[in-house]
């Protein structure tokens, strides 16, 4: 089981410099967060093409993308533009060995025709990032379909693919009042990531797990359950000495979970 970061630890810096951070400070479990890219307002692909450089020549562990969802409507056009440009992500990652890439659902109603709509679109996501799994995230309202688990496993019963799996967000489920032993009894094996951060119940603060109203328990207790490939700090930060005391206190609270010693 591999404990690692997400480079949204690093919010003033760019993606690459914030992958670079995370490996100098030993990280060897990398996630590259979208969020380094909407906070640093650069052109995508030549960053991508910086990220890659730098992963090359980090002897990672284990290095995964979470792909953008901004402009992530429902409607046909918006999807088909979506995963054309997790094509082009997926395109200019191709030579470093990405493990998984984290994906949001659209933004879908909950009913049983959007569970249709949601395997269709894992399915096409699945495609263009092939050969890498795809981790679909749980999103943080409960207005939205795939907030909970049931809603998960109806999705993945409807695909062909058996390369996508779940990325269990704990902080997201926190959010919508969902039980966490829920997902575990619901989706089992299936759910192979977990991204942890914590919040205030309320909004989504991505605060460093303990520092909210997460129950940890819960957290160990599913761990223990579904047995999850990797746990991903996924923790929003500023400043860069107090965002490695943070990212370094996540981590090892990471790995007490895990029995990591």
């Amino acid at each position: 089981m591999l404990v690692g970061a997400s480079t949204m630890a690093y919010l003033d810096l760019s993606p690459a410099r914030a992958v670079r951070r995370l490996v100098e400070l030993g990280v060897r479990v990398v996630e590259l967060s979208y969020d380094n890219f909407l906070h640093s307002g650069i052109r995508e692909l030549e960053e991508l093409e910086a990220v890659a450089e730098v992963v090359s020549t980090s002897n990672l562990a284990s290095f995964s993308v979470h792909l953008p969802y901004d402009n992530l409507g429902p409607s046909l056009p918006q999807v088909r533009s979506a995963v054309k440009r997790f094509s082009r992500w997926a395109r200019t990652l191709g030579d470093v060995g990405v493990s998984h890439y984290v994906v949001h659902l659209p933004s879908l109603p909950p009913s049983p025709r959007s569970a249709e709509v949601a395997a269709r679109y894992l399915e096409s996501v699945a495609e263009a990032v092939d050969p890498a799994p795809v981790a679909v995230e749980n999103p943080s309202s409960s207005v939205d379909f795939g907030a909970r688990a049931t809603d998960l496993a109806e999705a993945l019963s409807k695909l062909g693919s058996g390369r996508v799996y779940v990325c269990l967000d704990v902080g997201h489920a926190n959010l919508v009042r969902e039980p966490l032993k829920r997902y575990a009894d619901v989706l089992g094996s299936r759910v192979r990531v977990l991204h942890v951060h914590d919040n205030d119940g309320f909004r989504d603060l991505h605060l460093p797990p303990g520092s909210g109203t997460l129950d940890l328990g819960e957290v160990a207790e599913v761990v223990e359950l579904v047995k999850p490939e990797r746990l991903v700090a996924e923790v929003a930060c500023r400043g860069l000495e107090r965002c490695d005391v943070e990212i370094r206190q996540a981590l090892a609270l990471l790995e007490s979970l895990v029995g990591v010693r």
